[in-house]
């Protein structure tokens, strides 16, 4: 038998332990490497609502974050599976928002009418959204998602003469007068305050989320394709 020279062997093992090392740390960086789902938007009621607690509650995932002074907020939760529900509180004002995950989901008295609108399509209520197949179905379905906001425009402009400038007030760009030139997407906050939908205070009047679900219930309900709980 030829004998293999010495240096060609230790060269071989040399390799060998580069190869094993490089595959140990692609190792680690996959395990390290971890999904996230990031939901971002403004929280706005016609002035920006600076300083608010947001809460994002998935059905995967949870987490928290304030508000900047434009009323911006960017959120991230790691292994996060969507939809999501999504608070904004700062002292006496409450409002919530939906997403079907990752992406923009703006926090307004909109947007909260939105989520009421939704959950009685899904026959339940806010609070339960995620924990019905109709809700979860609901939140991720993106054509019951326009058609929503698409009925609360209408509503919103024969019931309480208020025309907005855009039906997808949940992800447009609003930009608040405290960070620079107002957006039509914002003067249509304000204009909820004159027309009488919102209080002074930013949150929806009562009278008018009855009427919301009132005009909810009129449509088909909404069923899962998996069935309902």
């Amino acid at each position: 038998m030829k004998a293999i020279p010495v240096s060609k062997v230790t060269a071989a093992f040399q390799w060998l332990a580069i190869a094993g090392l490089s595959a140990s740390l692609a190792a680690c960086g996959s395990d390290d490497a971890s999904p996230s789902l990031v939901v971002q938007g403004t929280a706005a009621t016609g002035a920006a609502l600076a300083g608010a607690a947001i809460a994002v509650t998935c059905v995967t995932g949870n987490t928290s974050t304030t508000s900047a002074t434009s009323g911006t907020y960017s959120a991230e939760i790691i292994n996060g599976k969507g939809p999501c529900v999504l608070t904004a509180t700062k002292g006496a004002t409450v409002l919530r928002s939906v997403t079907p995950g990752a992406g923009v989901a703006n926090i307004t008295p909109l947007t909260d009418m939105l989520t009421d609108y939704l959950a009685t399509r899904a026959g339940t209520s806010a609070a339960n959204l995620l924990s019905t197949n109709n809700g979860k179905a609901i939140l991720s379905d993106s054509a019951a998602l326009t058609s929503a906001q698409t009925s609360l425009a209408s509503l919103l402009k024969t019931t309480y003469n208020v025309t907005i400038s855009t039906t997808n007030f949940l992800t447009t760009t609003i930009t608040t007068p405290t960070g620079g030139t107002q957006s039509a997407s914002d003067k249509d906050l304000d204009l909820l305050k004159t027309g009488n939908v919102v209080s002074a205070d930013g949150n929806v009047n009562g009278t008018v989320l009855t009427a919301v679900k009132s005009d909810a219930a009129k449509t088909p309900p909404y069923i899962a394709v998996t069935g309902a709980n």
